[in-house]
């Protein structure tokens, strides 16, 4: 298994986040954006995702992906709303579970960065329950949860779509954004969510507004966070989403001082392993010498050591390839995708209409280029499927590729929708 390493110093970490309102009607749109995308982090709210779908359908190859889906445990609604988090799987993330918070849809997640941890939840609050109590004290024991295992050194960052359009937010003289009391309307709830941000010390930096003029999406981090920014999405991954802009977090990485170590990745070849020594070995070995016959752990034991020893003599280790590529990229698709994160990446330092303009020409080519590049892939798969039908079995099995558990599964009539009922 390859051990993540800790990301290039030399540029920032990027978090794309949106509200993309349902990905089912564009599945494959968005696993060509992503397996093209530099983002290291992509985070979405609403994306009306359920046990159906596979995160190999939606996000590409180099991600891990963490998922909470609408179910009857966060919502009444039997459809819309989930939240997803996709993290490069060069980083090491981790998902923080906890009971106390299901009746929430969102995910928090630990990465890595060397030196310090990064903390980083994304959070969808639908409409009908953003003026619900319960959903903001269940919200306000979570992040207390979170915060109190955070040392001083680590970096918290809160992201979503709250649905709080009654506030309005004015800028302080720290870059950081407040709540106008002379323009903003406060509930309950509202009330509740703000100060447990508070006492958390996290301040809202998101200043983008809709084409309405309001607020939905909010970003919030710790005070002590090392020089974030904040920005509009050159292009959305794969539509314009109408009230919810897409949204850039570039995190300074720059301070770490402790990368960590890389280990490589190898599978073991028993295709071309040398049976012959193999047999030759084992044939020369006086087995009632060896094993303690009358102690049954210490023969087995000792027989594991020597097959182990064995294998590892005569099986050769093939490496993996680091970064996973997605089988329809050619490398004349290869080339305009550098090209375009490399566009990005200047863009970012050299924001102007003019390199904007000249990111969305790359993406709009790379775009048209990976999907003949899919479709001429798809072609292939159904004419090897016709000649050799257990490639189809091959491809499903790599598709359903999972990490974690789906979040409702049927047996006999019955559902389950926790891990313990699962299981």
């Amino acid at each position: 298994m390859q051990t993540p390493t800790a990301p290039d110093t030399s540029e920032p970490i990027n978090v794309y986040y949106q509200n993309v309102g349902g990905v089912n009607s564009c599945l494959v749109d968005y696993l060509l954006a992503t397996s093209s995308s530099c983002y290291e982090i992509i985070a979405f709210t609403e994306t009306w995702l359920n046990d159906r779908t596979l995160s190999s359908q939606i996000i590409g190859p180099d991600y891990v992906v963490f998922r909470c889906d609408r179910s009857p445990l966060n919502s009444k609604k039997s459809s819309g709303g989930g939240v997803l988090l996709a993290v490069k799987s060069r980083l090491t993330a981790q998902l923080i579970e906890d009971n106390s918070w299901n009746d929430l849809e969102l995910l928090w997640a630990r990465i890595d960065l060397g030196d310090r941890k990064l903390y980083l939840c994304v959070v969808y609050v639908p409409p009908d329950r953003s003026s619900d109590l319960v959903v903001a004290e269940s919200f306000s024991r979570c992040l207390y949860k979170v915060s109190s295992i955070c040392s001083p050194v680590d970096d918290i960052l809160v992201i979503g779509d709250f649905n709080m359009p009654g506030l309005k937010w004015c800028p302080s003289h720290g870059a950081f954004l407040f709540p106008d009391p002379m323009r903003s309307y406060f509930s309950a709830p509202s009330n509740i969510f703000l100060d447990s941000l508070s006492t958390a010390t996290l301040r809202q930096i998101n200043s983008f507004e809709n084409e309405n003029g309001r607020m939905l999406d909010l970003c919030f981090i710790n005070e002590g966070f090392r020089n974030p920014t904040i920005d509009l999405a050159p292009a959305p991954l794969v539509k314009v989403v109408s009230h919810h802009p897409a949204l850039v977090v570039s995190l300074d990485v720059t301070n770490i001082n402790a990368p960590l170590e890389e280990t490589a990745s190898f599978y073991q070849d028993f295709k071309n392993a040398d049976y012959e020594a193999i047999s030759r070995v084992l044939g020369s070995i006086e087995w009632e010498n060896e094993l303690d016959l009358s102690n049954p752990n210490a023969a087995a034991a000792t027989f594991s050591n020597i097959l182990n020893y064995i294998i590892d003599r005569h099986v050769p280790k093939r490496s993996l390839p680091s970064n996973p590529r997605a089988p329809w990229v050619t490398n004349q698709l290869r080339q305009l995708k550098t090209a375009k994160n490399r566009a990005l990446r200047y863009y970012s330092k050299h924001k102007s209409l003019c390199t904007k303009e000249d990111y969305r020409k790359l993406n709009t080519a790379y775009k048209k280029s990976s999907r003949r590049c899919y479709q001429n892939y798809l072609h292939r798969l159904q004419r090897n499927f016709k000649t050799n039908p257990k490639s189809f079995w091959k491809y499903v099995k790599n598709q359903r590729k999972e990490s974690g558990l789906p979040s409702q599964m049927f047996l006999n009539g019955n559902s389950a929708n926790t891990d313990p009922e699962i299981y």
